[in-house]
């Protein structure tokens, strides 16, 4: 355990200096200092310690155990004299609190004992994780040494001390007994598991690997794969998206297969297609099941980078929302051969509502301002919140009413956080002041949906993202960021922004976007042409039957394209 804090923090090193010396102090009978000494370990330890309980509940202790261990020592030197009545009595408390704080990286393990985890599998049923305990473990070892240090120094009788020893040894015995019994039943459910789901006998299965905390990514096909009417079951490949996956899966049997004999074991003989949302590193695993149909229909339609990744080219089926999807591999020098590609719509925009020319008579034309987050690679960054208070502004001056929905992954940065929190709190003062009907926070980020947004809005501006093929739908007026690029060059990449009026750094830009927009909207001949070539020509009032006919067509055995070339021309994708 000493190892540990050598290993890892130096924190967790100074806390342990910091309780040896308290220790030392307080067997010299030094007893002010050492008090002090041990107040100031036990405190940083707590910090540290709650510092890391914030993002996660699991493994938080383990590196704190060094500290622990000798502030609980350290309360001993009263048990040494003749202070405390029935020292026996408390000498035997504390080692056993000693022994099981010294024990707790591997309770804390125990604790968290995951097994199968399952969800909506007919007849299985398994014991689901108990946080509490871990709370329970956490809020007993934490307070273990303060109550022991405040007994000594009270020096009270001994037998007062088993008031601490015990609930500590009943939470551990009760974690030891549930995760046994978690155990057993776990064993049994995934014996039976391949067994269950084949006699589900679904006719496809979605394949998912992601992050936590990209739900939306199944989220958004689920309604339409459950309207082919074919059983499935989701496959998830990652422990830390089980709560995402679950929250959206509804009814969906939710099976977790985190190695590659479960995925083995997990495909049945009665799956004929598997449905991928994203190119996620894993999902090699599972295309080399050339008995199915592999489809990719990425979670977004945009000309963003991950769009026209190369990676693609491995799946028999390409969905695209329209001709514009598989001309921008091609644009981008991706080669995979056409007749992957389908044209099938982009469902999730069947609720969007289309607009009359000119339809805009609210006293506030209602700008929805929806930037997207940094991204994780150069590339793929299109952010324009570092200018994003500025643009709301202009809109304030305006006259607009603003909705603004940032992208959720944007608060994962502090600085953006900070930008998001500003004009949202600018919103609110503009709100209580004027009384223009601003939109923000939660009532446009949790409680409106994208398309109630778009559909409660009269134009958009936004930045490279998928939201910005969605809004074409409308037919409303479009205002796209170009900031840091060449607009010559951003018109090239991103032909989208074509649709509507492109802002760049220089603000000539947004005086002219901004009268276009909310005045003649010039470009909206060109938008309608493009909505075409982006969204495909389905009928409004039967969208999304694009997809579901092509997919109902590939799972009921139009044969893949490309599987016989795999044998000798898959390497080379």
């Amino acid at each position: 355990m000493f190892q540990r804090a050598l290993r890892n923090d130096p924190v967790d090193l100074a806390i342990i200096v910091l309780s040896v010396t308290a220790t030392l102090l307080l067997y010299s009978e030094l007893t002010t200092l050492g008090i002090v000494a041990w107040v100031v370990a036990y405190g940083a330890l707590l910090g540290v310690v709650i510092a890391r309980l914030r993002p996660r509940w699991q493994g938080v202790l383990r590196q704190s155990v060094g500290g622990l261990v000798i502030l609980t020592f350290a309360v001993t030197p009263p048990l040494t004299t003749d202070e405390v009545s029935s020292a026996p009595i408390a000498w035997l408390s504390m080692g056993f609190v000693l022994v099981l704080l010294s024990a707790l990286p591997m309770i804390e393990a125990i604790a968290g004992y995951v097994g199968v985890r399952i969800a909506n599998v007919p007849g299985l049923t398994v014991i689901p994780p108990v946080p509490l305990l871990k709370r329970l473990l956490h809020v007993v070892v934490l307070a273990a040494p303060a109550l022991l240090f405040l007994l000594s120094r009270l020096h009270v009788d001994g037998w007062f001390w088993t008031l601490v020893a015990v609930p500590i040894g009943l939470t551990v015995l009760v974690i030891y007994a549930i995760a046994g019994l978690r155990q057993r039943t776990s064993r049994r459910t995934r014996a039976a598991l391949p067994g269950a789901l084949a006699a589900l006998k679904p006719d496809f299965v979605v394949y998912w690997d992601a992050p936590a905390n990209t739900g939306f990514q199944l989220a958004m096909w689920l309604p339409y794969l459950r309207r082919l009417d074919r059983p499935f079951f989701i496959m998830l490949r990652n422990r830390r998206s089980w709560n995402d996956a679950v929250a959206v899966a509804g009814d969906v049997p939710v099976v977790l297969a985190p190695t590659m004999r479960d995925v083995d074991e997990f495909t049945v003989p009665s799956l004929r297609a598997a449905f991928y949302t994203n190119n996620a590193a894993r999902n090699t695993h599972f295309v080399r099941f050339q008995k199915l149909t592999h489809i990719q229909l990425l979670h977004g339609e945009s000309d963003k980078a991950p769009s026209y990744n190369p990676v693609t080219a491995m799946y028999d089926r390409v969905y695209v929302a329209g001709r514009a999807g598989q001309d921008r591999y091609a644009r981008h020098g991706v080669l995979i051969d056409p007749r992957k590609f389908v044209i099938v719509g982009r469902p999730q925009v069947e609720s969007i509502l289309s607009a009359p020319a000119g339809a805009r008579d609210r006293p506030h034309p209602v700008a929805l301002y929806a930037p997207t987050w940094r991204g994780v690679r150069l590339d793929s960054s299109y952010t324009s919140l570092d200018v994003a208070e500025e643009i709301v502004e202009d809109l304030l001056a305006r006259g607009c009413a603003v909705m603004f929905r940032p992208h959720p992954w944007s608060y994962k940065d502090p600085i953006h956080r900070a930008i998001n929190e500003r004009i949202q709190h600018r919103l609110g003062a503009h709100r209580s002041q004027t009384g223009v009907p601003h939109v923000f926070g939660d009532e446009a980020e949790r409680l409106r949906s994208v398309n109630d947004c778009i559909n409660d809005s009269d134009l958009m501006i936004s930045d490279v993202s998928s939201v910005v093929g969605d809004f074409l739908y409308s037919l409303k007026p479009l205002v796209t960021t170009a900031f840091g690029r060449d607009l010559t060059e951003f018109l090239a990449e991103f032909p989208l922004a074509r649709a509507g009026y492109v802002i760049t750094d220089d603000r000539a830009t947004w005086t002219a976007a901004f009268d276009d927009a909310l005045g003649p909207d010039s470009q909206r001949a060109v938008r309608a042409e493009m909505r075409e070539y982006y969204l495909g020509s389905f009928p409004p009032e039967d969208y999304a039957s694009g997809f579901i006919d092509a997919a109902r067509r590939d799972i009921d055995g139009t044969p893949p394209i490309g599987h016989a070339e795999a044998e000798t021309d898959g390497e080379s994708d």
